[in-house]
Order: structure tokens, then sequence, then C-alpha cells
């Protein structure tokens, strides 16, 4: 008599072989062993960009009491982004579907699907302050001219470098008034994609 192995939902059989006995010599069984099916997940975290490397490593299993011990996960970057966190096997670089029906140290479970995670590093708030100079003057019957504008920026990580300004900081007018610099956030442009 031959029996192949039965589905069992959760479980992948060691041996998918089939197997006989002759009926009347011995037990008369057949047994069949199965690995417990497990997911592997790494982890996953969300850090502000802060000019430092972020890093997030390790993963979790879907069972307790697997034992992958040659298996890690990592990911470490310092710019703003959504980065995969990769699976390693022996500090070598795997891909999920290379760990699909890989068996666990003590043998009792099996890898059916491999998930990797997300370093994401989101932007940095920051706030810059731009005010156009002023000066005060006496009318004298001619031109008075000022330019130039202050900065003032919420972060040290932020800096004037960071920007471009694509206008003209000057305020110039002869007669008595308020001559105002006209300066707008439109004429500034951010260069920092952190």
């Amino acid at each position: 008599v031959s029996e192949d192995p039965i589905t069992v939902e959760g479980y992948t059989v060691v041996d998918g072989d089939s197997e006989s006995i002759t009926i009347g010599v011995e037990d008369n069984v057949i047994i069949f062993y199965y690995y417990k099916n497990v997911t592997v997940t790494a982890n996953s975290g969300t850090y502000e960009y802060n000019g430092q490397p972020h890093t997030v490593s390790g993963y979790t299993v879907s069972a307790e009491g697997a034992v992958f011990g040659d298996l890690t996960a990592t990911r470490t970057e310092t710019n703003v982004g959504e980065y995969d966190v990769h699976f390693f096997e022996n500090n070598e670089k795997v891909t999920t579907d290379s760990l699909k029906d890989k068996v666990d140290e003590t043998e009792k479970y099996i890898i059916t699907e491999a998930r990797e995670g997300q370093l994401t590093i989101t932007k940095l708030a920051v706030t810059v302050t731009i005010a156009g100079k002023n000066a005060t003057v006496p009318y004298d019957g001619n031109e008075h001219t000022v330019t130039g504008y202050d900065v003032d920026i919420s972060t040290t990580l932020y800096t004037e470098k960071d920007f471009t300004f694509s206008g003209e900081a000057e305020a110039k007018g002869t007669e008595v008034g308020t001559y105002p610099m006209g300066l707008n956030e439109k004429q500034f442009t951010n260069n920092n994609g952190n």
C-alpha cells in the first residue's frame, strides 16, 4: 500500500515522496513529518532627519521557538527617503525569495514567506525667517537706498547655503514716504532635500 502525505494548513511536509508498507508486516504505520510554516519580517522604523545615520535592524518570526542564527536584517541611512531593510545570511545580502524553504536550526520550522522592512527618514521641519534691512533718513532731496536682508533659521542643520535668492533685496526712494523692499517667499528656492 502506498500513501502520499496530506496537505496540512500552516505546515510543510519534510519529505513529499510517497511511502509504502506491506499489510501484515510490522506495525503497518506510515509516518510523515512536517515543518511549521513561518514568516520572517524585517523590522521597520521612522526617524526625523538630524544629519546623523539612523539604523533599523532585526526581524520578527511569526512563531516562537524558531531559530535562524545566521540570519540578520539591517539598513543604515542618513538622508531623507524610504529605504528597504534587507536580510543578510552570514553577512551576505540575500533576497526574500532565496529565504523561502529555509529550515531553522531546530529543524521544526520552515520559512514560507519573507518580508523586507522599511527605514523611513522624514524631512526636518525648518523655519527660515527673512527680514529686509531697514533704514530711516531725513529728507534731503537725494535718493537713498537700503539693501540686503537678515536671516534667522530655526536649526543649525540648515544654513543660507541651502537656499537660493532670485530677487533684488533693495529699496530706494527720494521723496518722503516708506519704500518696501518687496521680498516674498517665491524669490527663495530651497536646495536641501533633507
